[in-house]
């Protein structure tokens, strides 16, 4: 067989695969989405269908505006990015709070790390993200310190996505024409989750900017016919891998993926020059690999996990959670005292479910791994609240809090979509097109994506959010993919008299799937609004003398009802605010709370020294005063309201159809005066 025919055959059997993952996570998207962790949606499959067309004309009509000259594109363009940089300023100033766990983890690390103190938290020796707190460590040190942490984690991450952002477009731009890149700013720009991400710190923002990056660097080495350029964008491609695998450890599957690229890619190349050029970027890899192993050694960063890597593989098999990680997975494997007891448990663990379990049984686990994770358009913001902060904000309520259903339904639409359009360009690709030597940066991300897919789905423990670092390069195919479908409904040169029949289906289908919804009722679960929060499971041991009180300051900037002190609970223990005395039951005090300064005691009534629990750590802009005269010290507390749940009410869903069916007109008004090519303006052909 010709080597021409060789790698035919392998890139033609990549997209397969990708196309047999896109239809799976196609399925599971618009049928099941969030099934196997038991969410629902309060629309149903049909009307899920119509919104998703509804924002697909949308795109194609914004998209035939933009080609039509390059004014329109220019204010188009002018209008998203002045938006983009409205909503990135407004939440980095709004948003600013932490999850807890990881993300708070992540955060109070850093804090230590910019302080001056090289001692690592026990956390990190489970979880392998002392890279991103590096790197995050070394910004903030640069950018003011402690003092605005929040503030700059925001600006930054956003930065970091709209670089990774502009790295596609670049893509995009070196391979292919106008239209494909009009289409991939658009869906780039309106897809919520990709954005919204940026409000909380940990690997997966900084992985997904790093592997652009190099992806975008590899472009550029493999189209430039210059020696010295070749090497300095291999080098450069090369170090941005490293530093996507420094920040998230799944990322090493983009440097397998490159490698995997480059052997069947490089066809012009002889097979001398292949391998030195395979041979010379792994060398480069090896060694920004032990420079950034140097900066965790400096920075005294654990060197191996507590954990081994066998316990996420059997938390991958483990059927009862589906594939995910919980308390139960960490504490049955934490109880054994050794790493090595740990792996020998998790070895027989894997080893019971494969035996135990029927061909059919493995697949099923598959498929609702694939479920969890990829169902979700939200990519990992559907479990995402603030439970610290100082401040809260109104907008947090339709992104975090009990409203966020009607931003999920947007991002869900959109996800239905991208998947879409990778289907669409898999089957482009096996079927219609011969192999392309200027699209072949594309095989790289088909790859990628392909092998997170598959290293989730057939080995590793499954969370929506592991979906993130790939969104970029499945929003890349499936633009691809949009564009087909685009270039056919152009081709059909439908008549208005079509239209007008398509229009009136398109209302009809409309009522049926709002009807079909009408009765599906969703109720918030996020019902406790937290105002004011800094409290954190993870505390510290603090012996109360007799009769001594420990005294802190905490601002409140909203309204509440309740108070809830955690951690400080013992016989002899009295806790105050502003007087009233906390219940030692229920750890509670439940008043009309208002804006200001509320004094916290916490007071050994007794005789005897009384063990309790305190937050302790560095200066974080999200806590509070520290205790009085006890520096680095915190009392774990919190001020919230807790609501009614959130209903979807009758005017809302008849509003909700009313406004549906409005831009279906609209949109059918816009696609007749303008698109439809028996009607339109020469100026506006493509």
């Amino acid at each position: 067989m010709k080597k021409e025919n060789i790698y035919l055959v392998f890139w033609k059997f990549i997209w397969i695969l990708v196309g047999l993952a896109s239809a799976v996570i196609f399925i599971n998207s618009l049928f099941l989405p969030g099934h196997s962790r038991g969410f629902i949606f309060p629309i149903d499959t049909l009307l899920f269908v119509i919104v998703s067309i509804v924002l697909l004309v949308g795109i194609f009509i914004l998209d035939g505006f933009m080609n039509s000259s390059d004014k329109r594109k220019r204010i188009i363009i002018i209008i998203f990015l002045f938006l983009q940089l409205f909503m990135q300023i407004y939440l980095s100033i709004k948003l600013q709070g932490a999850q807890g766990v990881d993300d708070f983890d992540m955060r109070l690390q850093i804090s230590s790390l910019v302080s001056g103190s090289k001692e690592w938290a026990p956390y990190f020796k489970f979880g392998p993200n002392a890279g991103a707190a590096i790197l995050l460590s070394k910004v903030v040190s640069m950018l003011g310190g402690n003092v605005h942490a929040s503030l700059i984690y925001n600006i930054v991450n956003f930065i970091s996505i709209d670089i990774a952002v502009l790295a596609g477009y670049l893509i995009i731009k070196s391979i292919t024409d106008k239209r494909i890149q009009n289409l991939y700013f658009l869906v780039v720009n309106v897809f919520s989750p990709l954005w919204i991400t940026a409000l909380f710190v940990y690997t997966d923002v900084g992985a997904l900017m790093f592997g652009m990056l190099s992806i975008y660097f590899l472009t550029k080495m493999v189209e430039t016919r210059k020696s010295s350029l070749y090497l300095l964008f291999m080098s450069i491609s090369s170090l941005f891998a490293s530093l996507a695998y420094f920040n998230k450890t799944n990322a090493i599957i983009l440097s397998i993926a490159i490698f995997i690229y480059l052997i069947f890619s490089l066809k012009k190349l002889n097979w001398i020059k292949k391998v030195s050029t395979i041979s010379f970027f792994a060398l480069l890899m090896v060694v920004f690999s032990l420079g950034l192993s140097a900066v965790k050694n400096n920075e005294k960063a654990p060197k191996k996990s507590d954990f081994p890597y066998t316990y996420w593989v059997a938390v991958g098999y483990n059927k009862s959670t589906n594939g995910t990680v919980n308390n139960d997975t960490y504490n049955d494997t934490g109880r054994f005292k050794t790493k090595e007891q740990k792996d020998k448990h998790d070895k027989q663990l894997i080893s019971n479910t494969i035996k135990n379990s029927s061909f059919l049984e493995i697949l099923k686990l598959y498929w609702n791994k694939i479920n969890i994770q990829w169902s979700m358009g939200t990519i990992g913001i559907e479990h995402r609240e603030f439970t610290i902060l100082r401040q809260w904000n109104t907008i947090y309520n339709y992104i975090f809090g009990q409203k966020r259903i009607f931003l999920f339904i947007w991002s869900q639409s959109l996800y239905i979509l991208i998947v879409l359009g990778m289907l669409i360009k898999s089957i482009h690709v096996i079927f219609l097109e011969k192999f392309s030597e200027n699209e072949s940066i594309l095989n790289l991300a088909a790859l990628y994506f392909l092998g997170i897919f598959l290293f989730h789905t057939l080995l590793w423990e499954v969370q929506e959010r592991y979906a993130y670092i790939v969104i970029i390069p499945m929003i890349l195919i499936g633009t691809f993919g949009l564009n087909e479908l685009a270039n056919h409904v152009q081709e059909e040169n439908t008549s208005k008299k079509s239209l007008n029949i398509i229009i009136a289906l398109g209302c009809i289908a409309t009522i049926v799937g709002w009807g079909l919804s009408y009765k599906k009722n969703y109720v918030s679960e996020n019902n406790t609004r937290i105002v004011m929060g800094q409290n954190f499971f993870r505390k510290t041991e603090y012996n109360l003398k007799p009769h001594q009180k420990l005294v802190e300051w905490i601002q409140v900037n909203n309204t509440f009802k309740q108070w809830y002190v955690d951690g400080v609970w013992a016989d002899n223990v009295k806790v105050t605010i502003n007087g009233k005395k906390v219940n030692p039951v229920t750890h509670t005090l439940t008043e009309n709370g208002k804006k200001g300064s509320y004094k916290i005691i916490v007071e050994n009534t007794g005789n005897n020294n009384e063990t309790i629990y305190l937050q302790k750590n560095s200066s974080i802009d999200l806590f509070q005063k520290h205790i009085e005269k006890h520096k680095n010290y915190y009392i774990g507390i919190v001020a919230s309201v807790v609501e009614s749940p959130f209903t979807i009410s009758r005017s809302i869903k008849y509003t909700f159809l009313i406004v549906l069916e409005l831009l279906i007109f609209i949109e059918g008004w816009l696609w007749n005066r303008f698109l439809v090519r028996n009607s339109m303006p020469n100026n506006l052909r493509h």
